[in-house]
């Protein structure tokens, strides 16, 4: 099971052999015409990469509890001014936690 405890987003993996994929979502947060002219990182301190921006949680791997950080970057190779005034709209950025097979 995955519980939100809280009510504030600090989830806690319960059972004995659940995983969980946490993954982070820009979609919506950056305007399509300027995707590639941003990077995405998601770090988890605690916790091992499965895939880009993605992380495999597991119980057993997690001893304290994790922070995540989601780093936005500017790509320098972008030409001229495009992108420089782009708006980020950061209450439309998403982190998913999925329960996954173990």
């Amino acid at each position: 099971r995955l519980l939100d405890t809280s009510g504030t987003g600090a989830w806690t993996l319960v059972g004995d052999n659940l995983e969980a994929d946490l993954t982070v979502d820009v979609t919506a947060a950056i305007p399509s015409a300027n995707a590639n002219d941003f990077t995405v990182a998601l770090t988890v301190t605690g916790a091992t990469a499965n895939g880009v921006n993605t992380y495999r949680l597991k119980p057993a791997d997690v001893t304290a509890p994790l922070q995540a950080t989601l780093t936005l970057t500017f790509n320098s190779a972008t030409a001229d001014r495009v992108a420089v005034n782009t708006a980020i709209d950061l209450s439309k950025v998403t982190f998913n936690l999925t329960q996954a097979s173990s």
